[in-house]
């Protein structure tokens, strides 16, 4: 019975089930009546949620972010943005209640599969996403042609509205006390985050950088390749989902040099965009010594997630019996990666690499070495 009232889309490898629900003209409609009843029905409610303590992960593109991401919103007090929430951005109360009855009655498969951008970590319409399109009212997101770094002195209070807003939303769906965040833009963001929210806490994963720029090129050719098979799937990805994000570099006062690089070569670009957003965190923490940071390398977690672990919820104020639940669980999942092997291609820039992270991966501990 399940089966026969299956959303019929076209199955693409490596994206999640459910996509083509961005692109569907009756849950728009949908949409445009949920926001109605949320504004004036939920309205008074949801604008008396607190938002206690959100938290926000930064770092680089596949620094580990994601991997963080998945074992704190593991946690039954954690609510955090979904793939859907760049469709709905004004009834995500309902729109989440609605795609959970299409995964109970089997309109939806809710079966997580392994996403092409993120193959190691299974997911599904509902899992978080970092949803960086919630940032286009300001004009200085990914896909805007401004300076993406935001300090303290940056104000938008309408879209600071609509982003209070969008997290009660998020924890009045989800049942959560708590908010998460994971967006790696959000590295040139947080001051600007800590002026509206003094008391996130900010987890900046760190990795070492030839792995995670070889990682992040590898990646944007598997979703370029899978994202980009016709003209309506793409149209979705990049103008409905907004998941082409690999594939940009960051507008920073450093933007000329990344993207000089970047036609010479994408591995060039990425390196200097890996230096940028490291930059941009030290000197946020620099300027803003009373921004609660915690560091962590993705390399102490992979090699000792118990520990790390532990630092990482007694950070967040989360370490409590279900957070040693998780822990146990990910403490067999983790494990160091095996060393990446080079194709020629990539042995031709890595000379230029690492002449271009050499100095600030010795800020952060790294000694470069081919």
């Amino acid at each position: 019975m399940k089966q026969s009232l299956r959303l019929p889309e076209k199955e693409l490898t490596g994206v999640i089930h459910g996509y083509s629900l961005a692109n569907c003209p009756f849950l728009h409609l949908l949409g445009h009546f949920y926001q109605i009843h949320e504004r004036l029905v939920l309205g008074p409610r949801l604008d008396r949620i607190p938002i206690d303590r959100p938290v926000f992960i930064v770092g680089p593109y596949r620094s580990g972010t994601t991997i963080l991401q998945e074992i704190i919103t593991a946690h039954p007090q954690v609510g955090y943005f979904w793939y859907l929430t760049n469709v709905f951005g004004q009834s995500n109360v309902l729109s989440y209640r609605t795609t959970r009855l299409f995964f109970t009655i089997g309109l939806i498969d809710s079966t997580p599969i392994s996403p092409v951008h993120n193959p190691s970590i299974p997911a599904h319409i509902l899992s978080p996403f970092e949803c960086e399109s919630v940032w286009r009212p300001t004009r200085r997101s990914l896909w805007d042609d401004r300076d993406m770094l935001l300090d303290a002195g940056f104000s938008d209070p309408a879209f600071e509205r609509r982003l209070l807003r969008l997290i009660r939303n998020h924890l009045y769906a989800a049942k959560a006390s708590r908010f998460l965040n994971k967006n790696p833009i959000n590295s040139l963001r947080l001051a600007y985050l800590h002026k509206l929210f003094p008391e996130a806490c900010f987890i900046n994963i760190v990795r070492a950088p030839l792995p995670t720029i070889f990682s992040h090129y590898r990646t944007a050719a598997r979703v370029e390749n899978a994202f980009n098979q016709d003209a309506h799937t793409r149209y979705i990805f990049r103008k409905q989902l907004y998941i082409d994000m690999l594939s940009h570099r960051i507008r920073t006062a450093q933007y000329p040099e990344i993207q000089t690089l970047n036609r010479q070569h994408p591995l060039l670009g990425i390196a200097s965009q890996w230096t940028a957003m490291q930059q941009a965190i030290m000197g946020a923490a620099a300027a803003n010594p009373d921004i609660p940071l915690l560091n962590i390398r993705y390399e102490e977690l992979v090699r000792d997630p118990e520990r790390t672990l532990e630092r990482m919820w007694t950070f967040t104020d989360l370490d409590d019996e279900q957070a040693a639940k998780i822990t146990r669980t990910y403490r067999q999942r983790l494990a160091p990666r095996p060393s990446v092997m080079l194709t020629d291609e990539e042995k031709q820039y890595l000379p230029q690499i690492m002449d271009i992270v050499a100095p600030t991966a010795g800020q952060l501990g790294y000694e470069i070495r081919p």
